[in-house]
Order: C-alpha cells, then sequence, then structure tokens
C-alpha cells in the first residue's frame, strides 16, 4: 500500500485520510463497479489497521464518502468509531448530510463524542 510507505516514510507528519478511494477500504471487501462502495460491510478493511498501527494517521468523516461508508453497517461503524475515536475529525464540508443525526444514531459516549467533534483537531493543531 502506497499510502502505508508514506506513512512509515514520515513519521512526523500527520496523515489524515480521506474521500472516496479511502473510505472504501474500511471494508476488506471492493467492488471497482462504484465510486462509492455499496453494501454491507462484513468485515473492517485497511483504513482499520492503519489506524490501529500508526500514531501518526488520522481520518475525516467529512463528506459522501466519510457518510457512506458510515451507514453502510451501523454496528460496524459505531464499533470502529470506538475504537478509534482518538484519531477520527469530525467534517461537514457536503451539507446535504446530516453528520449530527449519523454521530448521535451511534450513540458513543460524550466524551468519545467531543473528541471526534472537536478534542482531536485540537490536539493536531496544537
Amino acid at each position: 500500500v502506497e499510502l502505508e510507505k508514506r506513512i512509515v516514510q514520515f513519521p512526523n507528519i500527520n496523515f489524515i485520510g480521506h474521500g472516496p478511494h479511502f473510505w472504501n477500504n474500511i471494508s476488506a471487501t471492493l467492488s471497482k463497479k462504484y465510486i462509492h462502495q455499496k453494501g454491507n460491510i462484513k468485515e473492517l478493511g485497511i483504513i482499520d489497521t492503519l489506524l490501529e498501527k500508526y500514531d501518526n494517521f488520522y481520518c475525516d468523516i467529512s463528506g459522501t464518502s466519510g457518510y457512506n461508508a458510515l451507514t453502510r453497517n451501523r454496528k460496524i461503524s459505531k464499533s470502529f468509531l470506538e475504537k478509534h475515536c482518538d484519531k477520527i475529525l469530525f467534517g461537514t464540508d457536503n451539507t446535504k448530510f446530516d453528520f449530527f443525526e449519523l454521530m448521535d444514531s451511534m450513540n458513543l459516549s460524550k466524551e468519545n463524542q467531543d473528541k471526534i467533534y472537536y478534542k482531536n483537531a485540537e490536539k493536531l493543531i496544537n
């Protein structure tokens, strides 16, 4: 994976994954047929591994791609958000989706929700 090579090559740079190609890899199974993958996520893919493995790797949930990924399987998405709550950044660059409603539907703890909403971004900026 080229992304992983760059993460390793530049350990002092924080990387933030986003966009369709990134978020399609929330699932271990991909179809070349779709720009935004469809269907139920049965097993988490490479982004779960990268977030787990590298301290300098983060992701944001903004846009169609983040929203799409998190609504494909809410149970797995909730688990993903809880597991990586220290590495996920909240974004709303596509206003046609109600990201707040999506986040509320995940029933995360206030502490984990605050990390995603703003504390992780504050940590990166400081």
